[in-house]
């Protein structure tokens, strides 16, 4: 019925049209795939000014269905919808004003997953010079252009002047949504200025922003602009550049500890104009410094510490998280009463609501007191192993410290006590905490982590971590440990080699080769490979299973272990029964046309010995034709 209405008369149908799908989407469910007729239908009759906004409350619903339940083709129609906010090649004509009404509503709701929606769509709206088409322009036989297209420069000033103003709106009149707002800004105000050319807009806007709160976000983003165009721009454009640099350039010590400390690891280039020139290392580890020596200053200053302390805990931080660490350092060292200002960064951590937390500034300060005040240290940490609110992360902050006999103590009582979920004792793997672990003290937390649910995905990063180091130290190294492989091989045997039809194409397989090539080989590693082939086999029968997930895995297990793979993968008489080896077979032969294949890692000699057996015995030549 919506493709005759499509090409017929769908414009004076849409009311009748709007009525039938509002009730569908309250009566069934909706999934991937099910209502994208009826989606691309909508985003069609979008074109037409008079029917945007409707139009769009609907196929919001099926964007914010695909946020909240995280459906396999995730953000497929947020994509499509995304468009429509576009300035160019949108495939609407609804002006701009319309637009933003969406995106205001959205932005303003107090749901998070309709905040997330409606800055996703505020990204597209203040793109200025990289678009997607994501949907197909023609409705029927109807001829139809693009959408909207800015004709001149007025345009263009209309355009982001009025979405400008939405954001100024949201950093000036609402602190919720104000740091979000002036990043997503500052990271727009590149093609705004170059692409656009709306330069009094961006002027003006930053005067507003300024006025309010030091805006180094912008700052930063003016300077790599002169960095980038300084060759080709004209005087003029340089020198309005140049004036709009020196307004936002942060003055006194609390715009510089903000902009050291929350400003992307990658604009360390810009932060101080002397390093133009030096490589990234040296760059990085001089701003490191700076903003450990301002952090110091901030401890000494209370007026300016009582103002940051809530913006050092929350998770406005986390995108820009490569300097916190350092500023903890930098507080740690500028305090004499350490416990004291840990303390206060709990209390304002707690008083943060939990989806908002950050935690980096506490590695940071306790590294600090690991190396200057031990005694202290140890105090914090002993407390924070079973704190209901840092506990989930105290993996994270013991590894930040020095690793001795009392470190390894807490991180087994952590794993007791349960409130840190597995994925945090990743850190195990670091190079500078396994180095500090004998071989039985990582073998004991890694056999307590696959004991915990998911546990084995965990430990098999973490030996990948651990075998990625020593490789790049020492080419051809293997695992000597007894107790390590043995773990490996535990690891091994419980892993989860699919979870749910959403992970059956996301596999370790590369770290799973890995780890097959260092605890598989001889007769200590037989049982295990015959465990792991026989899981393999089953799983092959399930529907959520890609044998073709993990080549490098089934190679190591043939190099491995032979004579094993073979008698599991296509030796058996049962398999035959189930009618399994013709599907193996297929595999085999079809699906590693990309990878080497699992029998090439084989000796002609052993797969002939093979064969005579397996002739002798089950009389089955034709496995592998």
């Amino acid at each position: 019925v919506f493709f005759i209405l499509s090409g017929i008369s769908a414009i004076r149908q849409a009311p009748v049209i709007f009525a039938g799908l509002k009730h569908a989407f309250r009566s069934f469910q909706i999934m991937s795939g099910t209502f994208k007729p009826v989606f691309d239908l909508l985003q069609q009759l979008a074109y037409e000014p008079e029917l945007f906004e409707r139009c769009a409350d609907l196929l919001c619903r099926v964007a914010l269905f695909e946020w909240q339940h995280e459906t396999d083709n995730r953000r497929q129609y947020s994509e499509k919808l995304r468009s429509l906010f576009y300035l160019w090649f949108s495939g609407t004509h609804a002006p701009v004003e319309e637009r933003l009404k969406i995106i205001e509503k959205l932005v303003s709701s107090h749901e998070q997953y309709r905040q997330e929606l409606g800055f996703y769509f505020l990204e597209a709206a203040l793109e200025a010079g990289q678009f997607g088409a994501f949907h197909d322009f023609t409705f029927g036989t109807r001829s139809r252009n693009y959408g909207y297209q800015p004709r001149s420069h007025e345009d263009y000033s209309h355009w982001f002047g009025s979405v400008v103003d939405l954001c100024l709106q949201l950093i000036l009149d609402d602190p919720k949504l104000a740091g979000r707002t002036r990043r997503l800004f500052a990271s727009k105000l590149d093609g705004i200025w170059n692409d656009a050319q709306t330069f009094t807009v961006v002027e003006k806007a930053a005067q507003q922003i300024h006025a309010q709160k030091g805006w180094h976000e912008g700052w930063l983003t003016v300077k790599g602009i002169i960095r980038d165009d300084r060759k080709d721009a004209d005087s003029a454009t340089l020198e309005r550049l140049s004036v709009l640099e020196k307004f936002l350039r942060p003055v006194g010590l609390l715009e510089r500890a903000r902009t050291y400390a929350f400003s992307g690891i990658w604009q360390g280039y810009d932060l101080e104009d002397e390093f133009e020139g030096e490589d990234f290392v040296d760059q990085y580890s001089k701003v490191k410094k700076i903003t450990r020596t301002i952090a110091c200053q901030v401890a000494q200053t209370p007026e300016v510490l009582n103002i940051m302390l809530p913006e050092l805990v929350s998770a406005h931080t986390d995108t820009y998280h490569g300097r916190l660490d350092a500023f903890g350092k930098g507080l740690a060292d500028g305090v004499t009463d350490k416990a004291k200002l840990f303390q206060s960064l709990r209390s304002e951590y707690i008083k943060t609501s939990p989806e908002q937390r950050s935690r980096y500034v506490f590695t940071g300060f306790l590294a600090s007191c690991s190396e200057n005040d031990p005694p202290v240290c140890n105090m914090l940490l002993d407390g924070l192993v079973e704190d209901e609110v840092l506990g989930e992360w105290f993996p994270q902050l013991q590894t930040s410290c020095m690793i001795d006999r009392r470190a390894v103590e807490r991180l087994h009582q952590s794993l007791d006590f349960g409130k840190a979920p597995v994925a945090a004792f990743r850190t195990l793997g670091m190079r500078y905490v396994y180095k500090c672990l004998s071989d039985d003290e990582l073998a004991g937390l890694l056999r307590k982590i696959l004991q915990r649910e998911g546990g084995a995905k965990e430990v098999l990063i973490t030996f990948s971590m651990k075998h990625s180091e020593k490789r790049r130290k020492d080419k051809g190294w293997k695992e000597k440990s007894t107790c390590l492989q043995e773990v490996m091989r535990d690891c091994l045997c419980h892993y989860q080699f699919y979870t749910n039809k959403k992970d059956r194409h996301s596999g370790n397989d590369y770290q799973l080769a890995q780890l097959a090539a260092a605890c598989l080989n001889g007769t200590e590693g037989a049982d295990a490979a015959q465990n792991v082939c026989q899981r393999f086999v089953e799983s092959v029968t399930t529907a959520n299973y890609y044998i073709r997930s993990y080549p490098r895995f089934l190679q190591s297990l043939a190099r491995m272990q032979p004579d094993i793979f073979l008698d599991e993968f296509l030796g058996k008489p049962s398999l035959e029964e189930e009618g399994i080896p013709n599907r193996l077979k297929y595999f085999f032969s079809r699906h590693f046309r990309h990878y080497k294949n699992p029998l090439d890692e084989i000796r002609d000699d052993v797969i002939l010995a093979w064969y005579e057996i397996a002739y002798c015995v089950v009389g089955r030549w034709d496995v592998l034709g």
